[in-house]
């Protein structure tokens, strides 16, 4: 399930996934159900079968405030509450950004050379 927006809060990002699950399916996440993958855009963030695009200009925000709170949204609730919230690993998105900034670099440098 990819993740389209995002809220900024003071510790990290607060996503909302529509309730396709049992809350207790949700709420049993360790961390290897956690991964940082590198994309053309930025980072994704997998959290189970959650997918959440990190875009350049949002990796070190998170790298700082590291927390992701996962709400359910479901439209016949007035008010949602907070199912989970998980902490990151802020070495591996430091990590994974390095990756994606040598990524770059390369293609840049690639292009380059193709122009020449």
């Amino acid at each position: 399930m990819f993740v389209t927006n995002c809220l900024r809060a003071a510790n990290g990002v607060i996503i909302s996934v529509p309730p396709l699950h049992e809350m207790g399916y949700l709420k049993t996440v360790s961390e290897k159900d956690i991964s940082i993958s590198v994309t053309d855009y930025g980072l994704e963030v997998h959290i189970k079968e959650i997918i959440i695009p990190v875009p350049e200009y949002i990796i070190d925000f998170l790298a700082e405030n590291p927390t992701v709170t996962v709400y359910l949204a479901d439209p016949s609730q007035y008010m949602w509450e907070p199912e989970f919230a998980v902490e990151l690993s802020k070495e591996g998105i430091v990590e994974a950004r390095g990756v994606y900034k040598h990524l770059q670099k390369a293609e840049k440098n690639q292009a380059t050379v193709n122009e020449q």
